[in-house]
């Protein structure tokens, strides 16, 4: 089989099907899992000691481990510790010896369309990845999707969370509460953990599921009251890892506020007042243009856009090289409002997005926004 080209992921599914269906299934996919470096717990990514917890608590769980990285040695370090043989003959498919363990092996490089930078060597995978998605909904099986390249994979679990709304305790992209930790991610933290269960199903003949509790399932369907109740339904020992997702979710986004979402606002603010200074008489202009021009700072620091997901930050970029500042504005400051909405809901704040940010923006002088942010954010 060349690894290269066969990127649809058919072999992986043909085994889940053989898998008895009293077996839960869960399959891992690890991109960049390459060992360039001595394999200790910390740094696994071929087997993350999540996953290695979930299979010791659940005997009859089987795991699929689907690496996909050009350099990835051979065989896989994980094949080598678990005792995996290889199954199909051309250092594709590895297994252990009563079908528990699979390790498919993809050396290639991919991307997808949530990411910022596509090289045109890479194999796009998000269509694969949506036939796997559906297929992983209809069969009860559980999907965790990492990245150790450096791609920022909370991108790529945004763009798969209208396909998975209803199942994002089932489809779960991103580790760590969507936190870009690159490769230096470690992985015996409790902020690389999931509080799991086994969900008997009462629908006869179907597989049961592996259950995570992934936060931004409440997040995604605003059902921020029902976390609780959900939460109730796993073991005790791992409900604590609720708080730390949840701390994880609102410092990403006051990261992300203070670096990517105010400089885009100010900036744009900072485009609007210069083009009302345009307008201005010549004498006026004169002296209003040293203090506000601003030469289109936008598109000179185009790279802000990059922290936004695929569908904003490819129209915000468009609205910015049409010099629609006004409607970028607007724009802007509703994607904003709707991530400090999130904050607040978390922190039972009381006050919404768009009243902090209103409160924050207040100020004609937008150097002055700052002096506001800490009062919330």
């Amino acid at each position: 089989m060349n690894n290269d080209t066969a990127m649809n992921f058919e072999h992986i599914k043909s085994e889940i099907l053989n898998i008895p269906i009293d077996s839960p299934v869960v399959v891992y996919f690890g991109v960049g899992s390459a060992a360039h470096t001595k394999i200790t717990p910390e740094n696994y990514q071929q087997y993350p000691p999540f996953l290695q917890n979930m299979k010791n608590k659940i005997p009859k769980l089987t795991v699929f481990l689907v690496l996909i990285d050009p350099l990835q040695e051979t065989p896989p370090h994980v094949a080598v510790d678990y005792k995996l043989e290889n199954a199909a003959g051309d250092q594709y498919h590895y297994k252990n010896t009563t079908g528990s363990l699979h390790t498919f092996v993809y050396r290639a490089s991919i991307c997808t369309i949530a990411d910022v930078i596509q090289a045109p060597f890479n194999i796009n995978i998000t269509k694969q990845l949506h036939d796997f998605n559906d297929f992983a909904i209809k069969n009860n099986v559980t999907l965790v999707y990492h990245d150790f390249t450096g791609r920022d994979v909370a991108l790529l679990a945004d763009y798969f969370d209208s396909q998975a709304i209803n199942h994002l305790d089932q489809l779960v992209y991103a580790m760590s509460a969507r936190e870009n930790h690159g490769c230096l991610f470690d992985l015996t933290q409790a902020d690389a953990d999931f509080p799991f269960r086994l969900d008997e199903t009462p629908i006869p003949d179907a597989r049961p599921i592996i259950k995570l509790f992934n936060y931004y399932k409440f997040i995604v369907n605003d059902s921020y009251a029902d976390s609780v109740c959900d939460l109730n339904r796993y073991p005790r020992e791992m409900r604590h890892l609720m708080e730390i997702q949840k701390t994880q979710i609102v410092n990403k986004i006051k990261n992300n506020f203070k670096n990517t979402y105010l400089p885009i606002l100010r900036i744009t603010h900072k485009e609007i007042v210069g083009g009302i200074v345009e307008q201005a008489s010549a004498v006026e202009q004169a002296s209003a243009v040293e203090q506000t021009k601003t030469t289109n700072l936008l598109i000179e620091n185009i790279y802000m856009f990059n922290e936004l997901p695929q569908i904003y930050r490819q129209m915000f970029i468009e609205i910015c090289n049409e010099k629609e500042y006004n409607l970028l504005y607007e724009l802007m400051f509703n994607y904003t409002s709707s991530k400090l909405n999130i904050v607040s809901q978390i922190n039972d704040m009381g006050i919404d997005g768009e009243e902090i940010l209103k409160f924050i923006t207040m100020d004609e002088d937008s150097y002055k926004w700052c002096n506001n942010v800490n009062k919330f954010i």
